[in-house]
């Protein structure tokens, strides 16, 4: 008799992140996941979008008014964004550090590249999810 299988996934799925490290190489971490239809999915990468889009208007009316956001100020509105970014998508990880609001900031602080290495490894479940691995 063939296996049958539910259409509903499980809440969480689990997938290695390749984290970078300065200085040094990246080190595997496991990283817990949600799982998002796909409606939610897009809500969440809409508000994303909404949020850069406002941080990039905000940077340019205040250049307009000769008050530019200095680099400190744009990296700690950026990392707002990424802290947002993973508390959407990511439930759990390997790290021996607590998973906590900040923990997560001290990670997206430390390089760019980590909130990026974060979002491709979701983004990548749900592309081979999509060609049927």
């Amino acid at each position: 008799m063939a296996k049958l299988y539910q259409i509903v996934h499980k809440p969480t799925f689990n997938a290695k992140v390749n984290i970078p490290r300065i200085g040094g190489e990246p080190i595997e971490v496991n990283f817990t996941y949600q799982v998002k239809d796909r409606k939610e999915l897009a809500k969440v990468f809409d508000s994303w979008k909404k949020e850069a889009e406002a941080m990039y208007e905000e940077a340019k009316k205040a250049e307009e008014e000769g008050n530019g956001f200095t680099l400190e100020e744009w990296a700690e509105k950026e990392i707002a964004l990424q802290v947002k970014q993973v508390k959407d998508i990511v439930v759990g990880w390997g790290f021996e550090d607590e998973f906590n609001d900040e923990n997560i900031e001290l990670l997206v602080s430390t390089a760019i590249s980590v909130t990026d290495a974060i979002t491709s490894s979701y983004n990548e479940a749900y592309t081979k999810a999509r060609q049927g691995n």
